[in-house]
């Protein structure tokens, strides 16, 4: 009896665990669907507006053809006047053939009726689209006679959190998820290194700032590709470091309900903090950005959908420059726009040399980091725009593989270091602002999922550590604190555990926020 109720616990646990993570599915899946609706409409629309426009330029055509023959028939009917009246019969007879060939072509220029007809419709079956949707259902392959009684959820349902009581004896699921992501049953995980083609030639070998953005000569680019591989191969022979017990760190708050409303979300991306204390959300399918105070209250939104200045189609990444201004990737129109912190628009521009943007950050110079994603899925590197928009350059790191569900993936510190995320690795790839590889941080023993980085306001570097849910998904769960040098400072877990945050940011440089696009909230924790 005691087996089969510790058995029967466990698999409530799992059944918990499979039930969030349909829910977190169902919610992604109809967000996609959603989106191949709006695209489908845009093509629809797009098709009508052709079909439109050749069919009226067929009516203009026979328009202009009736006018044409009109035209002709008044000049027939004037010479056939003047014949009846004026010309003898003989006259007549004479001009027999002329008058019937004008006659002839007088019917060849009538237009042919089918252009004269407006007859558009849609073809649309709702009985069919409402089948394929009720075919959308849970299957539940494992049906007992009788469901016990769920236990309530730990939400009081108000803003605030009921903590206590909120730890559960499965907080250590990351330990025994972590073995699975490092066996390879993790599929998202599996990336083969594969070579990918340079950016550009570092700057300078020493890594001293030089105040320009020159390009290397040929034989420097060969003494900082030995300096690399050098510095790899001394990391590789680094003692491993010793795993550490996480401390907590407790949810204060929680703001943020599914809609279109003030303070609503639907999907959304990004969440960054600003210098004067206020938070920034790119909510995506709204699309548009969100601004609340350091209490959760919802201060003032900006954008709307479109195309034009300050307009969005699925804001992402956010960054904040030095003077406290917002950058904003607009993903529908491959641009980044620059904002003052009360939203109004100020400039913009269009990243045409890069494949893909997975993440943004700025640095202490004001320039505007962008990962760029290779078309073979690797992270081809970083390219450096000035505030203006103008491509300054581009550093190289290689072998770098995507990752496609986390906002975090680039961060710097005040020495304008580059800290590249590489997941397969489970650590930090280092470069100086030059694009020389530097050291990496971190390592098995300490990071399971990597989902970013951050540094604080003390040149920490904080690893967004996750675990990864039985369905595959991953979410952050932990953070793991390294000092400027690289050294293990301490890890923070985040209470309650498994909440589906996807990207998380630093109020006030301490106070770790973080957003869960797939239940559009916002969690606030206490100082770390």
């Amino acid at each position: 009896m005691h087996t089969g109720a510790k058995n029967l616990e466990t698999e409530l646990k799992v059944l918990d665990q499979q039930e969030e993570d349909v829910r977190e599915k169902v919610t992604d899946s109809f967000r996609k669907l959603k989106e191949l609706v709006d695209k489908r409409e845009g093509e629809v629309l797009e098709e009508l507006e052709r079909v439109g426009r050749e069919r009226k330029g067929a009516m203009f055509l026979a328009h202009a053809e009736i006018t044409q023959g009109m035209k002709k028939l008044e000049g027939f009917c004037q010479f056939t006047d003047t014949l009846v009246s004026q010309a003898s019969p003989a006259y007549g007879l004479t001009h027999y053939n002329l008058v019937a060939h004008q006659y002839q072509n007088l019917r060849d220029t009538n237009p042919s009726s089918e252009h004269m007809q407006a007859d558009l419709k849609l073809n649309w079956n709702q009985d069919e689209i409402t089948a394929a949707l009720g075919r959308i259902t849970i299957v539940d392959t494992h049906k007992p006679t009788e469901m016990p009684t769920v236990p309530e959820h730990w939400w009081n349902g108000s803003n605030n959190l009921d903590v206590n009581g909120s730890e559960s004896k499965d907080d250590d699921r990351r330990h025994s998820w972590s073995g699975v992501v490092k066996a390879g049953l993790a599929h998202d995980t599996q990336a083969s290194p594969t070579a990918v083609n340079n950016l550009n030639t570092p700057d300078t070998d020493s890594g001293a700032s030089s105040g320009d953005d020159n390009i290397d000569s040929p034989a420097q680019v060969v003494r900082g590709a030995h300096h690399d591989k050098l510095q790899k191969e001394k990391d590789k022979k680094k003692p491993p470091e010793k795993p550490q017990s996480p401390r907590k760190v407790s949810a204060l708050q929680k703001f943020g309900t599914p809609g279109g409303g003030a303070g609503q979300f639907l999907f959304p991306h990004s969440i960054c903090a600003g210098h004067n204390g206020l938070l920034y959300i790119s909510d995506g399918q709204n699309h548009r950005i969100q601004v609340f105070d350091r209490q959760g209250k919802s201060l003032f939104t900006f954008g709307k959908k479109g195309k034009g200045r300050g307009m969005f189609i699925q804001p992402t990444y956010l960054a904040v420059s030095p003077d406290d201004h917002l950058f904003v990737r607009d993903k529908g129109s491959k641009r980044v726009q620059e904002f003052s912190n009360k939203g109004q628009f100020i400039n913009q521009f269009f990243m045409d040399n890069l494949h893909e943007a997975r993440g943004m950050a700025c640095d202490s110079r004001g320039r505007i980091l962008i990962v760029d994603k290779g078309d073979n899925g690797y992270h081809q590197g970083v390219a450096f725009y000035s505030s203006s928009g103008a491509l300054l350059k581009k550093v190289s790191c290689p072998n770098i593989p995507k990752m496609t569900v986390y906002a975090n993936p680039v961060g710097t510190n005040s020495d304008n270091e580059i800290f590249v995320c590489d997941h397969v690795g489970h650590c930090l790839r280092v470069y100086n602002e030059h694009g020389r590889y530097v050291r990496q941080v971190g390592g098995e023993a300490n990071i399971d999922v990597l989902m970013g980085v951050l540094i604080d306001r003390d040149d920490n570097i904080i690893v967004l550590n996750g675990i990864t849910t039985v369905t595959g998904h991953n979410c952050i769960d932990e953070l793991v604190r390294f000092r400027k040098d690289g050294s293990l400072l301490d890890k923070i877990a985040l209470c309650p555990s498994k909440q589906s945050i996807n990207t998380l940011n630093l109020l006030d440089g301490q106070y770790p926020v973080g957003i869960s696009n797939s239940k559009n909230w916002c969690l606030l924790y206490d100082r770390i």
